[in-house]
C-alpha cells in the first residue's frame, strides 16, 4: 500500500461528458480508474490497455473488466479501512436494461473519491 491519491471526479459529470462526447470520455475514464487502482495498489491488478482494447473489440469483455474493477475496488477498500460493498452482480443485470453503466460510474467514482478523502485526511471515512 501507497499513499497515491488519485484525482476525484463526479459521476455525475462522467455520465455526462460520456453522453457528450457519444462515448469517447467514458473510454479515457474507464481506462483512469482502471490506472488509478493499480497506483494506488503498487501493484498492476488490471492491466488497462489490456481491457480497455478488449472491452472495444469484444463487447462482453467489459463485464470482466467491470469485474476485476469491482474486486479491486474491494480489495482496496478493506487495505484502507473504507467500506465498499461489490456492485458486480448489480452492474450486469442493470447493464440489461441499459442503466448499468450509469449506476457503475456513480458508484465507481464514489468508492475512489471515499478512498482519496481517507487518504489525503487519513481519518476514518465510513
Amino acid at each position: 500500500m501507497n499513499d497515491y491519491i488519485g484525482k476525484k471526479r463526479s459521476g455525475g459529470m462522467v455520465i455526462l461528458f460520456s453522453i457528450l462526447t457519444c462515448g469517447i470520455y467514458y473510454l479515457y475514464w474507464f481506462y483512469t480508474v482502471m490506472d488509478d487502482i493499480n497506483k494506488a495498489s503498487d501493484k498492476e491488478y488490471i492491466n488497462p490497455v489490456l481491457y480497455l482494447l478488449g472491452s472495444l473489440f469484444i463487447p462482453c469483455f467489459i463485464w470482466f473488466a467491470m469485474y476485476k474493477i469491482d474486486k479491486n475496488l474491494g480489495r482496496l477498500a478493506q487495505e484502507n479501512g473504507t467500506y465498499y460493498k461489490e456492485n458486480f452482480i448489480l452492474w450486469l443485470l442493470l447493464s440489461f436494461v441499459c442503466i448499468g453503466f450509469f449506476v457503475e460510474c456513480v458508484q465507481i467514482a464514489g468508492a475512489l473519491n471515499e478512498l482519496w478523502d481517507k487518504r489525503s485526511t487519513g481519518a476514518n471515512v465510513f
